[in-house]
């Protein structure tokens, strides 16, 4: 449509916010980047540790975490290590000082008890004599230190049934018999006796051979003496649930004083030592070392651990201190899971599935058994340090990855479903032929016994698809076309699943999402969506994501499909938080419409040939997407598209669409109701356009805040 006029004066643009009162900064999300970790436990030779940071050192991006006894002496291969000899602190502080993370591992790698060279009075009440809270006893050694015995929590028969009986006889060692062929040496560690000045719990020190005898210790290992007692009553007991938070408590406490008292920072990672000593919970760490300042941690005690993904379900808040390790083996020989190759994929999988993957190392394996060499598995770690660097794959501590995960703000408006244009593995074998981008499963070509030809979808080049990638469907019978599992980073409620899609007459395609973490196989949502144009097309579906879901599986099938017509194609495919439509109050004046009163003046002629359809859709606007008003709401002056950048810049733009303008400068939806717009919760400089008019922008940003949901 040509109007008489075009004006050449600007258009006068006043913005009114509707609601919003609360500033959005988009800058605060982070971004749902998946990484890795690399991690050590125990004391070692400096030198060996040292050699480890070398590496690390062309990165200074890069950092490890290790995880150290902060007391005591070890012997390591011929190596004796003391933590406090000032060479073994210069390491630490070296270490801290390029980054690297020090991690507790307890004072002396078990949870029961520690030797501490602080004077007893730290671990005394004001009266000198009552151990503090948290402290069962103390026990003076001849060597001038003493032993801290912790607090074990107390033992509850509620409901449980004597597992037999056994008898106590008076013996240098405490021996006692009876049957304890149900009694698991590694995990059931303690047995419960019932009788006369007993009614407690034990340390099992070992079994003889066919279990009918076992030494028993008190529960910091030190001898006893009970007695003489026939046919008493036993119970067993694990190693969970076992020392008190309070125990826990004053044992990370001694940790940060030895810390303090050598110049070393103090950890805020806390490391579950093996050996047979108290496990402890998330939940139990969380309560214990959350008042301390620690931030992360790995436990025992709970089933399953930290996903380690984005957004995980975390109602208690103490997943934080479940991030255990050995996701990858880099220390391992290639035919025990620590191939390069293999190492390489299983990264690439979880960094595009938004999840943290953490290796393992204990210096002291090197060597032996499954483990390669130490030249060997420094050799390993470099090649990685550099592939990563090469991929752009983050690699960070146990403390800055517990803080992405957990404490900040993930982008809830990020495509996490894994893109197809990225294989950074480049992993190709006979079960694999054409390869699989980053993130889905491996095609399953296995029938009877036999390699076949694969009747799954194949991931390959398409030009005119939307990333340039797609999975075709080839063969003629339906099947599943492509595989994603352990997708994490989803945001709880309604997200949009975008999938485009080309095929022939009457194909579909069928998506299955289903909870990763079930014990059973759970569907949360299936539907069908067309594949029955020889374009490509694209379709969204809103999904509903529970708030217990922490990853799922999607599946896609072909669910109607007739080769001879053409090939289902599938590309494109999106899922993110739902978008909200925010409304917002905007006016604007045309100068050469505007009269008096504050309003402009409409010109019946002019009305009338206001188009049903916006006219936004040629150039220089191109905005294709229909938008039609049935009635045309009194007072109106012409169509108008708006339009929300992030920055200054036009190639910054998020989002457009079109709406009218009222002759009091009102601009609302093509339907008359309030004037809204879906986009990203964040900051925006508004745009107008007008078709005969010069466009103008608002000074500054703007924030878009969903005042429905929040």
């Amino acid at each position: 449509m040509n109007l008489n006029k075009t004006l050449k004066f600007l258009i006068v643009l006043a913005f009114t916010l509707f609601l919003f009162q609360k500033n959005i900064n988009a800058n605060s999300y982070v971004a749902k980047k998946g990484g890795i970790a690399f991690r050590t436990d125990d004391n070692y030779k400096i030198e060996d540790i040292l050699q480890l940071k070398t590496i690390f050192d062309p990165y200074p991006n890069f950092h490890f975490s290790i995880a150290l006894n902060f007391a005591g002496h070890y012997n390591y291969n011929g190596s004796t290590v003391k933590f406090d000899d000032p060479s073994y602190i210069a390491m630490v502080q070296t270490l801290q000082t390029a980054g690297h993370e020090i991690m507790d591992h307890t004072p002396n790698h078990r949870t029961n008890y520690f030797i501490t060279e602080f004077p007893a009075s730290e671990y005394l009440e004001i009266d000198l004599i009552t151990p503090i809270t948290g402290v069962n006893h103390i026990l003076e050694l001849g060597d001038g230190t003493r032993k801290i015995c912790l607090e074990f929590n107390t033992v509850d028969l509620t409901n449980l049934t004597p597992i037999g009986t056994c008898n106590i006889e008076n013996n240098e060692l405490e021996v006692i018999t009876g049957d304890f062929s149900s009694f698991d040496f590694n995990t059931d560690v303690y047995i419960y006796l019932e009788g006369e000045n007993l009614n407690k719990l034990f340390f099992i020190e070992s079994f003889n051979t066919n279990k009918t005898e076992a030494i028993i210790k008190d529960l910091w290992e030190e001898d006893i003496d009970l007695g003489i007692h026939q046919n008493i009553n036993f119970y067993k007991f694990t190693r969970s649930n076992r020392l008190s938070v309070d125990g826990l408590n004053v044992l990370a406490s001694e940790t940060k004083k030895i810390a303090l008292d050598l110049g070393i920072v103090p950890p805020k990672t806390w490391i579950q030592p093996g050996g047979r000593h108290p496990i402890i919970s998330m939940a139990e760490l969380s309560a214990a070392l959350t008042p301390l300042g620690y931030t992360a941690g790995a436990s025992f005690g709970d089933t399953p651990q930290s996903f380690k993904v984005f957004n995980e379900y975390d109602p208690d808040d103490f997943k934080k201190f479940g991030i255990q390790w050995e996701d990858f083996n880099e220390d391992k020989k290639d035919n025990k899971g620590g191939s390069l190759e293999n190492i390489k994929t299983r990264i690439a999988d979880a960094v595009a599935q938004n999840k943290i993957m953490i290796g393992h190392n204990h210096f002291y394996d090197l060597g032996k058994g499954d483990f390669v060499i130490l030249t060997d598995y420094l050799n390993k770690v470099n090649e990685l340090l550099n592939w990563c660097d090469e991929k752009n794959i983050e690699i960070k501590t146990y403390q800055e990855w517990a803080d992405l995960l957990y404490d900040q703000i993930p982008d809830p408006y990020q495509n996490i479903f894994p893109p197809l244009d990225i294989n950074r593995d480049s992993f190709f074998n006979n079960y694999n032929l054409n390869g699989v981008p980053d993130g889905y499963a491996e095609r399953t070509i296995w029938k009877n016994g036999e390699i076949i030809v694969d009747d799954k979808g194949v991931w390959e080049v398409d030009e005119t698809a939307p990333s340039g990638y797609c999975y075709t469907k080839y063969y003629d019978n339906w099947g599943r076309i492509f595989l994603v599992k352990n997708l994490g980073g989803l945001e709880k409620g309604n997200n949009e699943f975008r999938i485009s899609t080309k095929g022939g007459t009457n194909d579909l395609i069928k998506v299955v999402i289903s909870d990763a973490n079930a014990a059973v196989y759970t569907i949360l949502l299936e539907f069908t969506i067309p594949a029955n144009s020889t374009a490509w097309n694209e379709y969204s579906h809103i999904i509903n994501i529970p708030d217990y879901i922490s990853q799922v599986n999607i599946e896609v099938f072909s669910q109607y499909y007739n080769p001879k017509d053409a090939l289902i194609k599938v590309s494109g495919m999106y899922l993110a938080k739902n978008k909200p439509k925010i409304p917002i109050d905007l006016k604007i004046m045309l100068e050469g419409s505007y009269g008096n009163n504050n309003t402009m003046n409409i010109d019946p002629n002019f009305q009338s040939l206001i188009p049903d359809d916006h006219p936004f859709n040629i150039e220089p606007w191109n905005y294709t997407i229909e938008d039609e008003f049935e009635n045309l709401p009194t007072g109106t002056i012409d169509w108008v598209l708006v339009e929300l950048r992030k920055t200054i810049d036009a190639n910054s733009m998020e989002t457009r669409k079109a709406a009218l303008l009222l002759n009091d400068g009102t601009i609302i939806n093509a339907d008359g109701t309030q004037f809204d717009i879906q986009v990203a919760e964040g900051n925006y400089y508004v745009v107008i356009h007008q078709r005969n008019h010069l466009s103008v922008m608002s000074a500054s940003t703007i924030p878009f805040y969903d005042v429905v949901s929040n």
